[in-house]
């Protein structure tokens, strides 16, 4: 049955239904009927108290909208009986007492088949309300598992009763780990029990008996579901119709809505080209443009449906519906609830509008690009106060041709034991020495812009520094200090990148003069080219780039303390935790967002390069959302 008025659930009031019978095998319409509770001439005449002329009038209905399927259905089995057409079976869903009214009125016996579709919808919205008071024992994911084995029990039990019967008895007790019924056709643990993992495992007896009760009802009328019937056919029929009469529009208070219906009937048995037989059944041209676009829309149709029909496309719509629904599970669990039925309503504090953040990339230093031989280099070396990265800088030194740069800097704060060790700096009474001997030196901010315009004086074109291990450790530091100084740009304009010699080199000398000097012989002893160097080369803005995304993701860090310290997560797995973009308050959101998934579907959400945030491993995400609780 097709209505004129799109129903609410909750209220059914449409003015005018339309039914028809369509066979099963054919899928060509064989009966219509119109019920109609309005007529705009007889509302008009009786808004006026005077009775309406005659007319063609299209109120053949007085009774409520519900009870127009009943007797359409009687109506449409009459006419195809007059007909000496016999119905022995009916295909329909299970809303409306139709069947009652037929058996009353039809003196032979008549099958009915539920339509497979409607009755998964049915159980759907049965099993969906179970978490309201199954809160704890039952998940929207476990109810999802539950619809799939149902699906899987109907269909590949195709006109097999028995075996349907079996398979349908036995779901509730395989998902309470029960497998005396299990069919060693698609119960993994019969197959393998040492190494069975249940995807879902239920334990409340009480669910189980209620569960149970859901699927006894479809077991009781398994005669209905094992031809696996559809409907389909009429809801392309009622597709058709909503393109011809919206349902935005009232026609049944008149004949138009007839009119419209007649011309889908058309349609449906005769394809695009009805158009051209009506002309010609009335003694005019089919009309060689309506023929022409008609046959062009009947090619593309069969095209469509050909495609539509192949195993690739539906395993493709299927993929992209589950991808798309991810995605937007995920995105609901990263903003929060943004529209809600009077959620403005709620007070201010109430509100949630904390964000969760995009999933970032891991930044990655990249190459110096066409390095020219020309180039001028620029070998360097840092002395620091310790080897953490927000140390200070006692000394830097740097050589170019026959252009020497040595300068010590003040630090701060005093210098680890280790480092004075290895670098033989140390601080007496707030005073730099080397070796115990005092060195003249100046204040960070100073010996930054000292070394800024050596360059900048010895120079006169961009250069590349070389350092030996300067990719992990000299450049990350010397452009923090800079950044802190706020003479970053300066520095960026006069320097093009980096070459870290580490690859090429094993050699260790500790004091930075020293160091830069022994560096340049190395490198003029093995007579490699800056070309040669260039692999091991990076920029200075992406190192910059890399220094500021790894101390906003330690500050992330720091806050997964807890989760490593109670050993819920690897150290290693809190480090791709933090540099994801996550930390310990957007895991907290996401677990109150959704109890259930929230955790897991943040960590599996993909990147831009199509990976996973995190990881997809559900161990994870459940350790995590454990302590959580």
């Amino acid at each position: 049955m097709g209505w004129q008025k799109r129903g609410s659930g909750r209220k059914y009031d449409s003015m005018s239904g339309v039914g028809v019978a369509i066979g099963n095998e054919t899928g060509k319409v064989l009966e219509r009927e119109i019920r109609s509770k309005n007529c705009r001439t007889c509302s008009y005449w009786e808004g006026k108290g005077t009775e309406a002329a005659l007319h063609d009038c299209p109120r053949n209905w007085y009774g409520t909208s519900k009870g127009m399927e009943p007797d359409v259905g009687v109506s449409l089995i009459k006419k195809l009986e007059e007909k000496k057409c016999t119905v022995s079976t009916l295909i329909m869903d299970d809303d409306a007492t139709t069947m009652s009214k037929i058996r009353q009125n039809i003196d032979h016996d008549i099958t009915k088949w539920s339509d497979i579709k409607h009755v998964q919808n049915s159980l759907g919205k049965k099993l969906y309300v179970l978490p309201t008071s199954y809160r704890k024992s039952i998940r929207n994911d476990d109810i999802a598992h539950l619809m799939k084995c149902f699906t899987y029990a109907v269909h590949s039990n195709k006109n097999n009763k028995q075996q349907m019967q079996n398979d349908l008895s036995a779901i509730v007790p395989h998902v309470f780990n029960e497998h005396d019924h299990c069919n060693v056709r698609w119960c993994r643990y019969l197959k393998n029990p040492e190494n069975y993992t249940p995807t879902i495992q239920l334990s409340n007896l009480d669910l189980k008996s209620k569960l149970s009760k859901i699927f006894q009802d479809y077991i009781e009328n398994i005669d209905k579901l094992v031809p696996c019937a559809s409907t389909k056919e009429n809801e392309s029929f009622n597709n058709m119709l909503t393109a011809k009469a919206p349902k935005n529009k009232h026609y049944s208070a008149s004949t138009s809505l007839e009119a419209r219906v007649n011309c889908t009937v058309a349609q449906k048995n005769e394809s695009f080209n009805y158009v051209s037989i009506v002309n010609v059944e009335c003694g005019l041209s089919p009309g060689k443009v309506t023929e022409n676009s008609s046959n062009q829309l009947i090619k593309k149709r069969k095209m469509h449906s050909s495609y539509c029909n192949s195993k690739e496309f539906k395993k493709k719509k299927l993929d992209k519906k589950r991808l798309a629904r991810n995605e937007n599970n995920v995105l609901e669990i990263r903003e929060g609830d943004t529209y809600k039925t009077e959620i403005d309503m709620l007070c201010q504090n109430m509100q949630e509008t904390d964000v969760i953040s995009n999933p970032l990339i891991v930044e990655e230093l990249t190459h110096v690009q066409n390095i020219q031989p020309s180039i001028p280099c620029v070998y360097f070396d840092l002395e620091t106060t310790s080897l953490s990265l927000n140390c200070d800088i006692v000394q830097i030194s740097a050589i170019n041709d026959m252009n020497e740069f040595d300068q010590y800097i003040t630090p701060s704060s005093g210098i680890s034991k280790y480092a004075s060790e290895v670098t033989g700096l140390s601080m007496c009474n707030n005073i730099l020495c080397y070796n115990g001997r005092k060195v003249n030196s100046c204040s960070p901010q100073q010996g930054l812009q000292n070394f800024i315009i050596w360059l900048q004086e010895t120079i006169p074109e961009k250069c590349i520094l070389i350092g030996h291990n300067s990719k992990i450790f000299d450049a990350p530091r010397l452009l923090l200090c800079l950044q802190k100084f706020q003479l970053y740009s300066s520095f960026e304009e006069k320097v093009l990148g980096f070459i870290d010699t580490l690859p090429f080199f094993r050699n260790h000398a500790h004091n930075a003069s020293a160091d830069v000097q022994m560096l340049k012989e190395l490198v003029e002893f093995t007579k490699c080219s800056i070309t040669e160097l260039s692999p091991y080369s990076f920029t200075t803005t992406s190192c910059a780039l890399c220094l500021k995304q790894s101390t906003v993701s330690k500050a992330r860090l720091f806050t997964l303390k807890p989760l490593t310290e109670r050993n819920v997560i690897s150290a290693a797995m809190a480090k791709k935790i933090s540099d994801s973009g996550l930390d310990l308050f957007q895991l907290q959101l996401a677990k109150r967002r959704d109890t259930d998934n929230g955790i897991r579907l943040v960590l599996a959400e993909k990147n831009t390069y199509g990976k996973p945030r995190v990881t997809a491993c559900k161990r994870v995400a459940t350790k995590i959302s454990d302590y959580l609780n």
